[in-house]
C-alpha cells in the first residue's frame, strides 16, 4: 500500500523566501531526483504553491504532495542519504531549503548545517497533513517496482 505525504509549510513573506518558493516549485523534481531511491518508491510527486487568500501578491505556503511505497522513515532516509549530483539539488536539499523559508522553522534550526536526520524527519512529519495511510485511496495495491515489471511493452 502506498503511503501519503502532504507536506504543508507556511512561508515567510520576505522577497527572498517568496522567490525561493517559486524557484523550488518551478524546478521540481530537482536533477537529483533521478536517483533510484526516488523512482523505485514514488508513485507520484508534485509541488504546489498556495496563494495568499487575501488577494495580495505572493504565496501563503507550499505543498509537497507524494505517494510512496514503504514507511516514512524508509522514504525520508533514502533522500537523506542521497549523494548530491554534480550540478543541481537533491530532494533532501529541497526539504532542507523549505526549513529556511518556513515561517515556523524547526526548533534549533540555524541554517542547513544545523540539520540532522532527526530534525529533517521531524519537520516533515510534523508538517504532514496526511499521517494515516488507512485514509488514503488507492486504485491498486502494487508497489512501483511491481507496476513497472507488469507494464505491457
Amino acid at each position: 500500500m502506498a503511503n501519503p505525504l502532504t507536506l504543508f509549510v507556511v512561508l515567510k513573506t520576505d522577497t527572498f523566501s517568496q522567490g525561493a518558493a517559486v524557484l523550488a516549485a518551478g524546478n521540481f523534481p530537482p536533477k537529483g531526483a533521478t536517483a533510484a531511491s526516488f523512482y523505485d518508491t514514488v508513485h507520484y510527486a508534485r509541488v504546489a504553491l498556495v496563494p495568499n487568500q487575501d488577494g495580495s501578491a505572493g504565496n501563503y505556503g507550499v505543498l509537497v504532495i507524494t505517494e510512496f511505497d514503504g514507511t516514512m522513515d524508509t522514504y525520508l532516509s533514502a533522500f537523506w542519504n542521497q549523494q548530491s549530483p554534480e550540478n543541481g539539488a537533491t530532494i533532501k536539499d529541497v526539504f532542507v531549503g523549505l526549513m529556511s523559508i518556513a515561517l515556523h522553522p524547526p526548533k534549533g534550526y540555524t541554517g542547513k548545517d544545523s540539520v540532522d536526520y532527526k530534525m529533517f524527519y521531524d519537520f516533515i512529519y510534523e508538517n504532514n497533513l496526511n499521517k494515516d495511510p488507512e485514509k488514503n485511496f488507492s486504485a491498486y495495491d502494487w508497489t512501483v517496482p511491481q507496476i513497472l515489471t507488469n507494464m505491457p511493452s
